[in-house]
């Protein structure tokens, strides 16, 4: 499974990166938030089942920020999230584990895990626990200044988008925001995955 880390490491050193795409896979870019319902639905209902069924035939990356918003104030960041401080917390583990370069499954797993319990501490300890992730670093991530620069890192690469995300889930399809496919990902992202590959790999037969 191709690691997330590579996405990470383009945007925190502000670079141009293409995903590790192939004609035999489709790249799905997820704008999201931690608290958002929808979003929460599309990776627990979508996401997450499609990766399990297709693997690599899906080239997956996370952008959880969403609606947050930053200012700077005395020279500081200070971002706010649109559902509080728990979003904010959700967010930020996320960031933290994409950062520490997981591998897509690994990440999938944890986000999905996160996305079934509260948005506290002690989901993300039992979800990191289960994943078999190392907490100690984790925690060091989320309550260290590295946190902050994963979140800002990707603030700054939604904020670069060329199309503003007015709302969330906001999923683009091998870097393109086209809503047809946006719109029936919703519900059936496997069938759409699969339109494109035309068919392959042998987990679309029959889709």
């Amino acid at each position: 499974m191709y690691s997330l880390k590579f996405f990470v490491l383009c945007f925190v050193l502000a670079t141009v990166c293409a995903a590790p795409r192939t004609s035999e896979n489709v790249k799905i870019t997820l704008y999201y938030e931690g608290l958002c319902p929808y979003c929460h639905n599309f990776v627990l209902n979508q996401l997450y089942p499609a990766y399990k069924k297709l693997g690599d035939a899906i080239a997956v990356e996370l952008i959880p920020y969403g609606n947050a918003r930053r200012q700077l104030v005395e020279g500081k960041w200070i971002v706010t999230c649109q559902h509080g401080e728990e979003e904010c917390y959700s967010n930020k583990v996320q960031a933290c584990v994409l950062g520490l370069g997981h591998t897509t499954e690994q990440t999938l797993d944890f986000v999905n895990c996160l996305f079934t319990g509260e948005p506290d501490e002690k989901t993300a300890k039992q979800c990191s626990d289960k994943g078999k992730l190392d907490w100690t670093a984790l925690s060091t991530c989320i309550y260290g200044p590295q946190g902050d620069e994963f979140v800002l890192a990707l603030a700054e690469k939604q904020e670069a988008l060329p199309e503003k995300v007015v709302y969330v889930p906001w999923i683009l399809i091998n870097d393109e925001h086209n809503k047809d496919y946006e719109d029936r990902a919703y519900d059936d992202l496997v069938g759409v995955v699969c339109e494109i590959l035309k068919g392959a790999p042998s987990a679309c037969k029959g889709v």
